[in-house]
């Protein structure tokens, strides 16, 4: 599964927004998160995105065009990037097994939240982008 949410990662940051994308090591502090569940076959697994508020910035800058970041616009773009990562990995794996149905669910802003997360996270990857570390984790609740 992880391997799904880390080729639409690539997708969004390299070929949509033509960003370069690290692998990233330690997390630091001081992110703003979003969750989204998907769920499928009457399972349902959670997924949480920490992002960086430059790493916002980045996509209120191509998204938008704009610079600053009110905090709903913070909200906005944690919501919407978990909702474009998700939503590509959710594509992907039902073109790959069409006898699946996946649906989302909505996006939760969860704030600025620095770790330990609030969540403890199943399996999870980090990433830099513009040398701003970015986590995105799963967590199945069953």
């Amino acid at each position: 599964m992880l391997s799904v949410i880390s080729e639409s990662i690539k997708h969004l940051c390299t070929e949509v927004m033509g960003l370069e994308l690290k692998k990233g090591k330690s997390l630091g502090k001081d992110f703003y998160g979003a969750s989204l569940p998907l769920m499928s076959n009457g399972s349902e697994v959670h997924y949480y995105l920490y992002l960086k508020k430059e790493t916002l910035k980045e996509f209120g800058k191509f998204f938008l065009g704009i610079d600053e970041l009110n905090e709903d616009d913070l909200s906005d773009f944690c919501k919407e990037s978990i909702n474009l990562i998700v939503g590509k990995a959710k594509a992907t794996m039902a073109d790959a097994n069409p006898k699946i149905k996946y649906q989302l669910g909505t996006p939760e802003y969860l704030g600025k939240i620095s770790p330990p997360f609030p969540v403890k996270l199943d399996d999870f990857l980090i990433y830099k982008l513009k040398n701003r570390t970015f986590v995105l984790g799963i967590k199945d609740p069953s």
